[in-house]
């Protein structure tokens, strides 16, 4: 086995005239406490998986870049081929250039459809932890979709778990193996996949499976959600716990000042931040805090001082919301988050993950991305103001020499149907040039949506 540092594809998405949309300043979700005698579930799922937060925690035993003889039809299964195509969001492999594609019989829909894997020789995975695939299905009409894990052992030991997925997506199954003494030795992988789920219909379908991977990590499912599987929390009496249905982190704040309670984490080296230029926090927050603070530390910059605090307000009660938080370029080493004003109540923290400013337009909309992009939306040196920067080519500026550019500030949830049907006013607006930028205050815009758009 060997381990995979593939990082995601570094997408800077092009956006401007007519219209040009960059998300500043976001969330990030929250975290766990060093809990290791609390209880961790035997099988964990994580829709919308990216391969960018698995970089540098697996080991991988089949990338299935290719399809080989290791991999056998079984009950309900036709064939196993490379995928040829891709009907379902993110519409590519979740790692490498390729994934596999089981072809189902025609049988009802609501029978296990299952697939082997033969290791040429067996697997031995007593150093690991937890057990790793990628699973993509299409969306059915009604019923539920289930996979299920059975690892053999050479001796006759089986290890089974079974789980509900997410249509339309690529998800993480993580299993926890740490209590299978016969993991020594694993001469076969079984996955199945069973789609509408106590219904009969006679429905052949497609899945897809890619990455098989294990981790020394017991604490894999908290790792990728929250960036580390094991945060402490300070401050009082102050708490912190997991649920794992919904997966969330829980805070229990009671402090008596309000003003000192706060989590951190250590993070492992990877490259989840290849591609991204910020930490989303996703939490609700039933807490009397009132804003939320991050600090961070980097390899050039190893202790908090040496990098600026972010702080956004906080919105109160049971809706989930997502905030941003500025990163440099490089990797992450530490952070730390401060919850301001917090003497009593629950901060439940859903998710802390890398992420990336630019935002695709809603579809329908036109993007002349030929004649202009924005570059830039990050906070000025002295974190009072928030830089917007873009360029426009040559053709652009002759074509649009007698309009503006206009920029629009959105809250992170509206679309750019605001702007079109005219709730939106622009903020600011600059010359048509093949290079512009504006600077907006920072205090109270850190957590909005910039789009530029020519008005015209």
């Amino acid at each position: 086995m060997t381990i995979k540092n593939n990082s995601i594809k570094n997408k800077i998405v092009k956006k401007l005239i007519k219209i040009a949309s960059v998300i500043l300043i976001a969330a990030a979700p929250a975290l766990p406490l060093s809990a290791d005698e609390q209880p961790v579930p035997t099988v964990s799922v994580m829709p919308d998986m990216s391969f960018s937060l698995l970089s540098g925690k697996i080991d991988i035993i089949d990338s299935l870049d290719t399809v080989s003889s290791r991999w056998l039809p079984m009950e309900n299964t036709a064939s196993i081929e490379a995928a040829a195509s891709f009907s379902n969001y993110p519409f590519e492999p979740l790692e490498g250039r390729r994934c596999l594609t089981a072809l189902s019989d025609d049988a009802d829909a609501s029978v296990w459809r299952y697939i082997n894997y033969e290791p040429a020789s067996p697997l031995d995975l007593s150093a690991y932890n937890t057990f790793f695939y990628a699973v993509n299905v299409p969306r059915l009409s009604g019923g539920r979709t289930r996979t299920a894990l059975m690892l053999y052992s050479a001796d006759g030991a089986v290890f089974t778990v079974s789980a509900d997925l997410t249509t339309e997506t690529w998800n993480g199954v993580i299993a926890d193996i740490s209590d299978f003494e016969e993991r020594f030795e694993i001469s076969r992988v079984r996955i199945g996949v069973q789609h509408n789920y106590g219904r009969q219909a006679n429905y052949p379908y497609s899945f897809q499976i890619d990455c098989l991977a294990a981790s020394p990590d017991r604490y894999l499912a908290r790792s990728l959600r929250f960036m580390s599987g094991s945060y402490l929390v300070y401050g009082g009496e102050s708490t912190l716990s997991y649920d794992y249905n919904p997966m969330r982190m829980t805070v229990s704040v009671a402090s008596i000042l309000a003003a000192e309670c706060f989590i951190e984490a250590r993070l492992p080296s990877s490259d989840s931040f290849a591609a991204a230029n910020s930490i989303r926090l996703r939490l609700a927050n039933e807490s009397s805090c009132t804003s939320v603070t991050m600090e961070y530390a980097t390899p050039d910059s190893p202790v908090y001082a040496g990098n600026k605090p972010v702080t956004v307000n906080l919105v109160t009660g049971r809706d989930i919301a997502a905030y941003y938080f500025p990163i440099p370029d490089g990797p992450v080493t530490q952070i730390k988050f401060s919850f301001n004003g917090a003497a009593e109540g629950d901060i439940h923290i859903y998710s802390i993950t890398p992420a990336e400013f630019y935002s695709p337009l809603p579809p329908g909309y036109s993007v002349l991305s030929d004649h202009g992009s924005l570059t830039t939306c990050r906070l000025t040196d002295d974190g009072k103001k928030i830089l917007i920067a873009g360029t426009m080519t040559e053709a652009g500026v002759a074509l649009y020499k007698n309009h503006v550019i206009e920029l629009y500030e959105l809250k992170p949830w509206q679309s750019n149907a605001y702007i079109f049907d005219g709730e939106a006013s622009p903020v600011m607006s600059a010359a048509v040039a093949s290079q512009f930028s504006f600077e907006i205050n920072a205090a109270d815009n850190i957590n909005s949506r910039f789009v530029a758009a020519v008005n015209g």
